[in-house]
């Protein structure tokens, strides 16, 4: 596994994004799985870059065409900042986002595995058996 010889900018990146208010924050699994993606972090500065940035929809990524290459672009709107990754980037998110949810899913299988042991363990002291 490779790992990241900056990651002091990544922790600050995240810290970053996250302080949006809680109401309408982003994803901090999203921010991170884009980040160890290998996305950067831009603020739109060109009119035409502006005026992209204005269409897309906050916390979520979509792809842009700009001349000629394909971008995905995760918009912060709050913060007027992007998360800007290119095709390669992109599906190694999608990859980690897969890695993760199977993650997730497994954790949950094993908590509710664990919860039913228990209450049938418990279920045979009660009254309930006898």
């Amino acid at each position: 596994m490779k790992t990241s010889s900056k990651p002091f900018p990544f922790v600050i990146l995240i810290a970053f994004l996250l302080s949006a208010c809680a109401t309408s924050q982003p994803s901090s699994t999203t921010v991170t799985l884009l980040g160890s993606a290998g996305f950067k972090l831009h603020k739109p500065e060109t009119p035409k870059q502006k005026e992209i940035f204005a269409t897309l929809t906050s916390y979520k990524i979509e792809s842009v065409m700009v001349n000629g290459h394909k971008f995905y672009v995760y918009k912060d709107g709050e913060k007027d900042l992007a998360l800007v990754g290119n095709e390669a980037q992109y599906q190694h998110y999608r990859e980690l986002a897969h890695q993760e949810r199977e993650s997730a899913a497994h954790e949950r299988m094993m908590m509710t595995s664990a919860a039913e042991s228990a209450n049938w363990r418990g279920a045979a002291s009660s009254d309930w058996w006898h």
